[in-house]
């Protein structure tokens, strides 16, 4: 008799491949067309409930293919990808880069980065709380010290740059949206996700805005993020930049080069 934590695990590989002889040897006695039968009830619960949680965290793109479809490539997905842990927190995490090579969704090359997107907001929703920075944490901030400093962003924030309307996408195929807007897939659109208080938020911003944001993440002082933004597109507007970080509560600490 295996001990019950391989039988655990054999069962489980069985479900996302092909019942095997050994488990099946192991089951009480009975035919083995009802043991078959009675396996493949188990399994289809399983992979159904897999498959609305999936569609729970992925909605835009199951209402962009239809349930049915996208039923179809769970299954798929679900048999390379089958959950890793007991939390249901981190599962369909694969999901985006799947699609992005799936063969059947080839002809929606947009559709991974709106996966990519819903994945965002929900690593958003359950990122750890943290206290932002006000603007009275900056009003007597020597500017010489600021230029010089680096800063952290709130944990919950994340930045996505796509070739597809992917914001337009996601706003327009909300279930509370009645504004219906044409959507034209050629253009380019960034979008922030963060969470700084009770709720999930999500920002069109521009390329500067884009930029800005994703030096200072990689740990570029504001002088040289400023710099390096401006050689990317000379419109951009720092002190609007920089408004726009301290209004939307995004930054949490400063560190200055002497700390």
């Amino acid at each position: 008799m295996k001990h019950l934590s391989q039988w655990q695990q054999d069962f489980t590989e069985s479900l996302f491949t092909d019942l095997s002889s050994s488990l099946q040897a192991s089951f009480q006695t009975m035919s083995e067309t009802a043991q078959q039968q009675r396996f493949a009830i188990y399994k289809n619960n399983v992979f159904y409930s897999l498959s609305n949680a999936l569609g729970d965290l992925y909605p835009v793109v199951k209402r962009l293919v239809g349930d049915d479809f996208f039923a179809g490539t769970a299954a798929y997905y679900l048999q390379q990808h089958p959950p890793q842990q007991a939390a249901m927190v981190s599962f369909g995490q694969e999901f985006p880069e799947f699609l992005q090579d799936f063969e059947h969704t080839q002809t929606m090359p947009y559709l991974s980065h709106v996966a990519q997107l819903e994945l965002y907001w929900h690593q958003a929703y359950h990122a750890k709380d943290e206290i932002a920075l006000h603007k009275e944490d900056f009003s007597n901030m020597n500017p010489e010290d600021l230029a010089t400093a680096t800063i952290t962003f709130h944990p919950s924030l994340s930045i996505l740059s796509s070739d597809y309307p992917i914001f337009s996408i996601w706003q327009t195929n909300q279930e509370d949206n009645e504004n219906q807007e044409n959507i034209h897939l050629n253009e380019r659109q960034q979008v922030l996700v963060v969470r700084p208080y009770d709720e999930v938020v999500l920002y069109k911003i521009d390329n500067g805005i884009y930029t800005f944001i994703d030096r200072l993440r990689k740990r570029a002082s504001f002088e040289e993020a400023i710099e390096d933004t401006i050689t990317e597109d000379n419109q951009f507007d720092t002190s609007a930049g920089i408004r726009f970080l301290i209004q939307e509560h995004l930054l949490t600490n400063i560190l200055y080069n002497n700390s």
